[in-house]
């Protein structure tokens, strides 16, 4: 972790959902230009890391509006990242009872604003002094 991110703990008293589908992150982001970096799933068995990188010229493009027909509980593997009226999301999920390693880093032109959701033990994600990165980490 940089020294310049703090990480964000689970709040007391938050309500946990079932392992296998966690509801990770709330983000929310106001603003029309936003390149991501979109982050990679990992099995702790056989770590192996894939790196998309999407530059949008001032707007997001439509299919990332809207939560993603994919993701459901024990769904395929991976982070699932979206737009709607309250702001930008991000879950994972797997379709294995095998511990899954979940990590990224969200990058902007312009401040982000993060909103923790049941977060689990080990988990962080953490927002740099500049307001403009998110790296998180989900252990599940």
């Amino acid at each position: 972790m940089h020294d310049h991110a703090e990480p964000l703990a689970p709040r007391r008293g938050a309500v946990r959902r079932p392992r296998r589908f966690r509801l990770a992150t709330l983000i929310a982001i106001s603003l029309l230009s936003i390149a991501l970096v979109a982050p990679a799933a990992t099995s702790a068995a056989s770590p192996t890391s894939t790196t998309t990188e999407a530059t949008c010229a001032g707007r997001w493009p439509s299919s990332v509006q809207g939560a993603p027909t994919l993701l459901r509980s024990g769904g395929r593997a991976g982070d699932y990242i979206w737009h709607n009226s309250t702001g930008w999301h991000l879950r994972v999920t797997h379709t294995t009872s095998s511990r899954m390693v979940f990590s990224g880093r969200i990058t902007a032109t312009a401040p982000l604003k993060v909103t923790p959701y049941q977060l689990e033990g080990g988990d962080w994600i953490a927002l740099s002094a500049d307001k403009l990165t998110i790296t998180y980490r989900f252990y599940n």
